[in-house]
């Protein structure tokens, strides 16, 4: 475990010393943004699992870019009387707020092994809950010119690992990695995005979930923006690949999201 923290960290040093070169150019703290969004989703599906057994969820989300620096607050709030989750403890209110901060940027740009990356830290905090609150370290990663040649618009290959480690050191350690594969494309010359990915995790952590594939995500949204505002729907479906008990924690169904969004330069 402590190897695996090792490399990541050792990774995020690496990709700060460029980002630290930048700052002292004054690319980086040029320019800063404050982003808010609000999420309505039908239900709240968590990398795969069904965090509210079907009841849908509020997800404000707010959050400053540094020009290649970000921190951020996400919270999680029930919108359903009387929610249970699948282990019939009732969700409060407030459920949930995740604090994060994050760098991305890109490596060896307009080549064909051009890479973009997104590297954030995140305290996952639960009000009902007692000793699960967690840190986790998650790198995304996109190739966006590595499928070029494929067809006219080309998928996108992306990929990620994270790790989450309990505060208390009460829950099991969790792994998680997903890879996908992501179509750009336009209907009725409005911008949408496919998608297909697959989900593998060590357990879940506290879930208790078997290890192994735990689900196969399909996707459509569409955003449509403007200077300072956009509108993001998106519909999903998964296919669930292991069982969990209780069996309503990952389960293969269908759900929506709609996104409101606000941006605005603050220097």
């Amino acid at each position: 475990m402590r190897s695996v923290l090792t490399l990541i960290l050792l990774v995020l040093c690496l990709l700060v010393t460029p980002a630290r070169a930048a700052a002292e150019d004054g690319g980086m703290f040029s320019t800063v943004t404050l982003s808010a969004k609000a999420t309505y989703a039908s239900k709240y599906i968590w990398r795969g699992y069904d965090i509210w057994n079907d009841n849908p969820a509020f997800q404000p989300d707010v959050s400053l870019d540094f020009n290649g620096l970000y921190a951020g607050i996400w919270s999680s709030y029930s919108t359903a009387q009387g929610c249970a989750d699948p282990f019939g403890d009732v969700c409060s209110s407030w459920d949930e707020h995740d604090y994060y901060g994050g760098i991305y940027g890109a490596l060896w740009d307009g080549s064909p092994g051009s890479v973009e990356y997104d590297i954030s830290y995140t305290y996952f905090q639960f009000f009902r809950l007692e000793g699960v609150d967690t840190h986790e370290i998650l790198l995304n990663v996109t190739h966006p010119a590595l499928l070029k040649g494929l067809a006219e618009t080309p998928p996108v290959l992306y990929w990620g690992f994270a790790y989450g480690k309990p505060v208390n050191e009460t829950s099991p350690v969790s792994q998680w990695v997903k890879a996908g594969l992501k179509m750009p494309f336009s209907l009725f010359d409005i911008g949408g995005t496919a998608l297909a990915e697959a989900f593998w995790d060590d357990g879940a952590g506290s879930f208790g979930a078997p290890a192994g594939v735990s689900h196969i995500k399909t996707g459509v949204f569409f955003e449509l923006k403007t200077a300072s505002f956009s509108i993001k729907p998106s519909l999903f479906y998964q296919q669930a690949q292991k069982n969990t008990d209780p069996s309503s924690l990952l389960d293969s169904e269908f759900w929506f999201e709609l996104q409101l969004g606000y941006s605005m330069p603050v220097k």
